[in-house]
């Protein structure tokens, strides 16, 4: 349906559509020479276009609206449809661990943990050769990283162990865990982040300990009380999807 400017020398039915003002009007009652506006009884203001509607053009029997992903344009009876959908963004992750006990020696050095197997990876990390120590962000965003690490000890007495992000190989503030763990206890450090990253920057975790018998234990599958493995490392990071 076609919408014409309104003129004052039309007779108008129940149901006509006009536009007037550069707004657009439906007659409620039979009329000629009322002029639409919100106090007239005669006319009332049709409702907003849909979203997405940028431009609204007439045609001979014909009304074609222009919208932010294409065009639809009703002919009589029949609506003719081009429609251009965005592509979805590509999301990018990766999920990493390792099944090697590994032990966090010489004492209070930065030791960077390995993670030698990828279970899953979406989009492009850079990684270097096995086992990994860092995984290389080819794309500037914000990413969420999360780790755990299976922790025991061996020898009797406290002892404790710090675990953090590095980027570009430097600590980073504030994203240290700590655990203090006596003989023969298992704790489970974890450590949750959200991160701006700029591409080329490289992220991995590094620990220290000030006791020798501190490591981050592989406990492998030991039916009926172990079905599956618990890695002694899980590294998972995602970009995050910009709105």
């Amino acid at each position: 349906m076609s919408y014409a400017t309104w003129a004052n020398f039309v007779y108008y039915k129940v149901g006509d559509r006009v536009i007037y003002n550069t707004t657009n009007y439906e007659a409620l009652q039979a009329n000629i020479n009322v002029a639409p506006t919100t106090l007239a009884p005669n006319w009332q203001v049709l409702p907003p276009p849909v979203a997405g509607v940028t431009s609204l053009s007439g045609g001979t029997g014909a009304l074609t609206q222009s919208c932010i992903n294409g065009t639809y344009t009703l002919s009589g009876g029949n609506i003719e449809l081009a429609i251009t959908y965005p592509v979805a963004p590509t999301l990018t992750y990766a999920n990493l661990y390792s099944l090697v006990t590994q032990n966090i020696t010489p004492l209070d050095t930065v030791v960077l943990l390995a993670f030698e197997n990828v279970r899953s990876s979406g989009g492009s990390f850079g990684l270097p050769t096995p086992p990994y120590t860092e995984i290389f962000i080819n794309e500037s965003g914000s990413y969420l990283i999360n780790f755990i690490l299976q922790v025991d000890k061996t020898t009797a007495g406290f002892g404790t162990l710090n675990a953090y992000l590095l980027v570009n190989g430097t600590p980073l503030d504030y994203t240290g865990v700590s655990t203090d763990i006596n003989l023969p206890d298992e704790h489970q450090l974890t450590g949750e982040y959200i991160l701006n990253l700029i591409s080329g920057d490289y992220v991995g975790v590094g620990a220290t300990t000030n006791d020798t018998g501190l490591r981050i234990l592989n406990i492998p599958v030991s039916p009926p009380t172990v079905t599956v493995d618990v890695p002694s490392f899980n590294f998972n990071i995602t970009k995050l999807l910009s709105s």
